[in-house]
């Protein structure tokens, strides 16, 4: 019994991507006890992995591989996180997001300027390494290869313990009805806690991801502070963002 309850449990995870503990007591009409251990034996499989009161499914398959991002558009993630640099300011305390748009952030902050770099992203702390003054803070936590970043409740804890100033925000697609969207749960929940620690989130991202929609949102439209982009947005996201108050920045 308990072998086939486990593969009904795997199948109805591997659908849902993502399910509380509670529901699964219920829908298996077994004990809290019971289903950590099956939970156990899926995560050993690395078919799961556990987070706060539930588990979530092992699968960025939708995510675009790191190598093809990095080559892509980079003269327009420069120019971006050039503008974006405008908005650092002394002794503040900042987040810098995992994907490539935001690495090349780190050559324009001024290490007099004393700011606190706190990232969950493999490629903001190999490019850190070549700005040995840069105060950096890692939240830690299970690399994910697809994303090169660390996630899971590791990270999450971290952050707990911080007040962000300033978050420099990455996103897979960009639009007014579904705000920041990208296609890594993992990834999505990062993100989530880091916006609701900081006091101004700064999104990052090039024209071709605006009026895109992934996956799964991580942030509202309305939520975002500032919009910086390679170049002018079209007239219905401006208009949006006058209406919501979200400043739009953008290379002249």
């Amino acid at each position: 019994m308990r072998v086939q309850r486990i593969s009904e449990m795997k199948k109805y995870i591997i659908n849902n991507k993502s399910v509380s503990l509670q529901d699964l007591c219920e829908i298996f009409d077994v004990s809290l006890n019971t289903i950590r251990r099956d939970i156990d034996q899926l995560e050993k499989e690395n078919i799961i992995s556990k987070v706060y009161g539930g588990v979530i499914i092992n699968d960025d398959s939708d995510v675009v591989p790191h190598s093809h991002r990095v080559v892509s558009n980079r003269e327009a993630k420069e120019s971006i996180c050039k503008i974006a640099s405008t908005l650092l300011s002394e002794r503040c305390t900042i987040y810098i997001d995992s994907g490539t748009t935001t690495v090349p952030l780190l050559k324009y902050i001024k290490p007099e300027m004393k700011i606190t770099i706190i990232s969950n992203s493999l490629d903001i702390f190999n490019e850190a390494a070549k700005y040995p003054k840069l105060i950096i803070i890692s939240v830690g936590g299970l690399l994910s290869y697809p994303t090169n970043s660390f996630i899971g409740i590791p990270a999450i804890n971290t952050l707990s313990h911080y007040k962000i100033d300033k978050a420099f925000m990455g996103t897979t697609a960009l639009s007014v009805l579904n705000g920041a969207t990208n296609n890594s749960y993992h990834e999505s929940e990062i993100k989530r806690a880091v916006i609701s620690k900081s006091n101004e989130v700064i999104l990052l991202a090039d024209s071709s991801k605006i009026d895109q929609t992934a996956s799964l949102s991580f942030c509202s439209f309305e939520d975002i502070d500032v919009f910086v982009t390679d170049e002018k947005p079209n007239n219905a996201l401006i208009s949006a963002a006058e209406k919501l108050d979200v400043n739009c920045i953008y290379k002249q």
